[in-house]
């Protein structure tokens, strides 16, 4: 059985599934990003727009900072269209970045865009008395690695409060803690959800 780590943090606790996500629920698994905040603009749905942030988070050298000179340079070198640059606020990735959370950061070695495969047994996978193994699959946004410690940072681009995040994708960041235990055997010391839309920061 195999199954994305979104829809088996998901199937973990229906609850969490509501009319709008189960519609959604395959477009989660295709792209890594939610459409929670309802945004529209320039045509692009918000789970297009996170995931341009995504990609700008991806690139985004954190030691040159100047993110508006650094997607300048995204444009020209074909990591983004112009389009697609000026559909997202560079001003709220701006204060965004300056948060504290990416000063946790500092010094250790950054994996960005890390895909994994992990064995679980669908009890500890998906909660359900089972005799099978699930291969889980998923990507961590930002692995920052000190040693045998670790950090996970994973993006949201949502309207959801702080609360509403972390009851949405603890479990989701749990599978992952647990993916970087059993195949790298790091020490996971602290997980994050960071909202690029509202620059807020989960600690789970």
């Amino acid at each position: 059985l195999k199954t994305s780590v979104t829809s088996a943090a998901l199937i973990k606790d229906k609850s969490l599934v509501d009319e709008t996500d189960a519609k959604e629920e395959s477009a989660i698994i295709t792209v890594g990003t939610e459409n929670d905040s309802g945004e529209i603009v320039s045509n692009l749905s918000s789970a297009e727009k996170g995931t341009i942030a995504h990609r700008i988070l991806e690139h985004y050298d954190f030691a040159l900072g100047d993110i508006k000179t650094q997607v300048e340079n995204m444009i020209k070198s074909g990591v983004l269209t112009k389009k697609e640059a000026d559909s997202v606020s560079v001003d709220r990735l701006e204060r965004a970045i300056n948060t504290h959370i990416f000063s946790v950061v500092n010094g250790k070695t950054l994996y960005r865009e890390v895909p994994f495969f992990a064995n679980f047994s669908a009890k500890d996978a998906l909660c359900v008395n089972a005799p099978e193994n699930v291969l889980i699959q998923g990507i961590i946004d930002l692995l920052a690695v000190d040693g045998k410690d670790a950090i996970i940072i994973d993006y949201k681009y949502s309207r959801l409060d702080k609360d509403k995040l972390k009851e949405k994708y603890q479990k989701q960041l749990c599978l992952y803690e647990k993916a970087v235990s059993s195949v790298l055997g790091l020490n996971v010391i602290k997980k994050y959800l960071f909202n690029i839309y509202s620059g807020e920061v989960v600690e789970l």
